[in-house]
């Protein structure tokens, strides 16, 4: 008997802690004790928590150094079950084999030889591969994260198999010598994920950005690092989708940040050769119904040895292309979308290689990418009903630029012709940098630029007027388009245009201008000749007259 209470005194000592916490010392003792879960500062989910209590052991309390004596098996356990699930891992485990029919002491001295946080896993396994209580009896389980009413013994705690599965939570497992009420603090430890956009004009970060038809468009995604010491294999895996206007570039850098305070952060890969433990898949292929991958990233993070609490930092970049959407105005709400979510293991209770284990996803997160249109309507300025007028060419400049911008047809609608921002994927054969209105089949002589930046300049220019007698127009400079949003992003709440055209400059209260054609002469300040020739006419005969005047005078001094 003495040997027999020294080895689980031993087993004890090693199991009276929780994986996450130890468990104080309570010189009391009570027929019924009760276990309350806590979560530290943060409050557990306890509507989709249900923890499950397994007595292992029980035994006689001494009271003066609050151990258990006279080892025997838990309430409602299959020892035979048990100990043949013990036999089944013990090289796994690197345990000692255990005899059959042995008894509670035995097997208590046998666990007393593997740390706290292997007996809690090899428990799990066994709970969770075959070991049922006797006659299909329930283990204890929890309400509002306590559990009630226990005797003395030692008890292996553990999620419920349908617990602790919403959206960035995850379950948990300890083992725990119960003498009196006691209070352990678990982990329930689950990643977070959060997606950033570049604003390409201030860089910084946020949920929103506009871009031109063409650009490179920079994301972040930043999700933490979980406690996984409990775990044998992790899932951390993130998925990106991006709407068709947007094509996948790849990633260009990854970087782990430690939570500790002035730490620097450590660079996973440079964006050049293969990383390590990290595998980058582009693909347009899901196992995830209704999410469409643009590309997924699986982090080995059992490999990379990363302290929990920190932060990994993806970055990777995609083109504004062709199929973008595009906005023209205010209450118009479309966007370039890209999402992303985190897949994650959520159960410790599980070993092996990990490919069907069990897994949760954080909350999807989503930022939006925008791109604007522009219109210019032209019209005969020297009628009083300025009627549309064809046959005008113009072409469109960004910034001082003097070459014109490449453009393509994206057809006509309503009476207006529409060009799009040309991108690298566009056909020489179909750009264009000439515009050409026309009234042929009922088109106002509109056209419509579509894929223009905020905050950026552009310039359009007519290159020839659509006849002789008319003259040509001023430039009409798009200083700025103004986008406002709602607080999300997903709403345009206005959009307005700084225009300059000619001297004449007005802040519009929508992104559209009317260029008017006149005939006739035109006045000096205007560019043409106008009066100039006769003032200067004048001035000629004037001077003539004066030098004919001096000199008649000197004539006549020189006959006297």
């Amino acid at each position: 008997m003495k040997k027999t209470n020294r080895t689980f005194k031993r087993f004890a000592a090693i199991t009276s802690a929780s994986l996450l916490a130890a468990c104080a010392v309570m010189p009391a003792v009570s027929s019924a004790a009760n276990i309350t879960i806590t979560k530290g500062d943060a409050s557990i989910p306890f509507a989709s928590h249900t923890f499950e209590a397994y007595q292992i052991f029980k035994g006689d309390l001494d009271e003066k150094t609050n151990t258990l004596t006279n080892i025997t098996w838990g309430s409602n356990i299959n020892s035979s079950v048990f100990i043949n699930n013990l036999q089944f891992n013990a090289t796994d485990l690197g345990i000692s084999s255990i005899a059959d029919g042995a008894s509670a002491a035995a097997v208590a001295e046998v666990l007393a030889d593997i740390t706290a946080a292997d007996n809690a896993k090899l428990l799990a396994k066994i709970v969770n591969d075959s070991l049922k209580p006797v006659d299909d009896a329930a283990p204890a389980t929890s309400s509002n994260g306590v559990i009630e009413n226990l005797a003395t013994g030692y008890y292996f705690v553990k999620d419920a198999e349908n617990s602790g599965t919403d959206s960035g939570d995850a379950k948990t497992r300890f083992i725990l010598k119960v003498t009196d009420d006691e209070t352990v603090e678990i982990k329930t430890d689950a990643p977070s994920l959060v997606k950033k956009i570049k604003h390409n004009e201030t860089d910084e970060w946020g949920d929103v950005g506009d871009n031109q038809i063409g650009d490179t468009v920079e994301y972040y995604i930043a999700t933490t690092v979980p406690d996984i010491s409990d775990y044998d294999t992790y899932k951390y895996i993130i998925r990106d989708d991006m709407e068709a206007g947007l094509t996948y570039s790849g990633v260009t850098k990854i970087e782990y940040q430690p939570a500790t305070a002035g730490s620097t952060a450590t660079t996973l890969w440079d964006g050049t050769g293969t990383p390590s433990n990290i595998t980058i898949t582009a693909a347009d292929d899901s196992s995830t119904v209704d999410f469409v991958e643009d590309f997924y990233i699986n982090f080995d993070l059992k490999s990379l040895n990363l302290a929990a609490g920190g932060t990994i930092y993806t970055y990777y970049s995609a083109v504004l292309n062709g199929g973008a959407e595009v906005s023209s105005g205010a209450d118009d709400d479309k966007h370039n979308d890209n999402t992303a979510y985190l897949t994650y293991s959520n159960n410790p209770n599980q070993s092996g290689s990990g490919n069907t284990h069990s897994t949760n996803d954080t909350e999807e997160d989503t930022v939006y990418d925008w791109t604007y249109t522009f219109d210019a309507s032209k019209v005969d300025g020297s009628l009083a009903d300025k009627p549309a007028l064809a046959g005008a060419k113009f072409s469109l400049y960004e910034g001082d630029s003097e070459t014109a911008m490449s453009l393509v047809s994206a057809g006509t609608a309503g009476g207006i012709d529409y060009y799009r921002i040309a991108t690298a994927d566009d056909a020489d054969e179909d750009k264009i940098t000439v515009i050409t209105t026309s009234t042929t089949e009922g088109r106002l002589a509109t056209f419509r630029i579509l894929g223009l930046d905020d905050d950026q300049k552009y310039v359009i220019k007519e290159i020839a007027t659509p006849s002789a007698e008319y003259n040509k127009c001023p430039d009409v400079v798009i200083n700025k388009l103004t986008a406002t949003y709602d607080t999300v992003g997903t709403d345009l709440t206005a959009l307005t245009a700084s225009i300059t055209q000619g001297t004449n400059e007005n802040a519009n209260a929508s992104n559209s201008v009317i260029i008017e054609n006149n005939k006739g002469s035109v006045l000096p300040g205007t560019g043409g000749i106008g009066t100039t020739i006769f003032y200067l006419g004048g001035g000629a005969m004037a001077a003539i007259g004066g030098v004919y005047l001096i000199s008649k005078r000197r004539m006549k001094k020189s006959e006297e």
